[in-house]
């Protein structure tokens, strides 16, 4: 015949709200409600990076304790209130501008102040963000449950950058870019207490980091200028030879260009002067209408 469930698991949370069976029927409400455990102050642990990049190709690298790097952020609240904010890294003004308004740079925390490493806490992380772990959560079905409960997925995207406006490419720094992706992240364990008949089923969530690491790395190359100069001058010549078509072969004042572009000159015959060089200098496509002007003016011999 066919199979048929025959008994109802839940998830409990401990063991005062166990029923013998894992239901309860006789009971307002038959079913145990989970309980929910929350860890007091997330906001306040601390998240410690180390990194490091490499262009082979540019023999250039560096790591997290010879660079400095700063959290962008377009928080106006952190734009205004965190006491290491600013408008632009230093490596950009040489100065630190504090911000009043978004967006900003927010200089992280150091394990020492010479060679330390980042660390942030992770207030500021969602913060940068733009994350408030006790608004409703965006995911789609959990609308009722605040990020808090459901869980938060952040993604660090490190910019590793040398390139100063109007100075060309310098030390190297980096920029942290922190954004959330609209998902719940969740790990389920499963415990079986008294098989077959008990078992607990815990839903953890929590706030899920992921670190990618990018940026734009340049070094001065003279046959990359070279290449640059050649190809601006070559297309600058293709611009004029396109215009210069238009004007005086497809335009309606098309005449009108020609005469400006290439005047006409009065020529007076030189002794000695065949009349078939006083034809080539004229003989060019724009003045194939005006030829006959040109040899019969009156100061022509």
């Amino acid at each position: 015949g066919a199979s048929a469930c025959e008994r109802v698991w839940q998830t409990i949370a401990g063991p005062e709200n166990l029923h013998p069976t894992g239901y309860d029927p006789g009971t307002a409400n038959p079913y145990v409600r989970p309980s929910g455990v929350f860890v007091a102050d997330i906001e306040e642990f601390t998240l410690l990076l180390d990194h490091s990049m490499s262009a082979p190709t540019l023999g250039i690298s560096s790591d997290a304790r010879k660079t400095v790097g700063y959290i962008y952020t377009e928080d106006s609240e952190m734009c205004r209130s965190h006491p290491s904010r600013a408008v632009a890294p230093v490596e950009l003004t040489e100065d630190v501008v504090p911000s009043t308004s978004a967006p900003c740079y927010i200089r992280p925390n150091q394990t020492a102040p010479i060679g330390g490493l980042d660390f942030f806490t992770i207030g500021t992380l969602l913060g940068a963000a733009g994350v408030d772990l006790d608004t409703p959560s965006p995911v789609s079905g959990e609308e009722g449950h605040t990020n808090r409960r459901e869980g938060v997925l952040l993604v660090i995207n490190i910019m590793y950058k040398n390139f100063k406006p109007f100075a060309g490419a310098g030390d190297v720094y980096y920029e942290y870019k922190v954004f959330s992706i609209p998902t719940t992240p969740k790990l389920q364990k499963t415990f079986i207490t008294n098989y077959p008949n008990q078992r607990v089923v815990q839903s953890i969530h929590g706030i899920k980091i992921h670190i990618i690491q990018s940026g734009k790395i340049g070094k001065f190359s003279l046959l990359m200028l070279m290449i640059t100069i050649a190809a601006g001058l070559t297309m600058m010549a293709v611009a004029n030879f396109v215009v210069d078509s238009v004007a005086l072969y497809l335009l309606p004042e098309r005449d009108h260009f020609s005469r400006l572009k290439y005047p006409i000159g009065k020529i007076k015959k030189q002794p000695g002067v065949p009349d078939d060089d006083l034809y080539a200098v004229s003989s060019h496509p724009a003045f194939m209408t005006t030829e006959s002007e040109a040899l019969s003016d009156s100061d022509a011999d």
